[in-house]
């Protein structure tokens, strides 16, 4: 969280995520997010935990199958964004 907390406003973001692949079961899971000034935080910590995606789902699943960051100036403009953004 120390790590996302730093970077997080250095870059500009609102919030931050970390997302890592379960090789054994074959999907992604965030593991850590720093909430930044969300205001509806917990409802989307709740939403984001519950998330398991596979490759090319979603936001990080897409990152993780084009093996690069996918950078989006709206989430909730974003139809591959899968969580409540209110």
């Amino acid at each position: 969280d120390q790590i996302l907390a730093a970077l997080c406003p250095c870059l500009g973001f609102c919030r931050g995520e970390f997302w890592q692949v379960d090789r054994a079961a074959g999907a992604l899971r965030c593991i850590q997010s720093h909430p930044g000034n969300v205001a509806s935080h917990d409802k989307l910590e709740t939403a984001t935990r519950r998330l398991i995606l596979s490759q090319g789902e979603g936001l990080p699943g897409l990152a993780w199958a084009q093996h690069d960051a996918v950078w989006i100036p709206e989430v909730a403009a974003d139809p591959r964004f899968l969580r409540p953004t209110e």
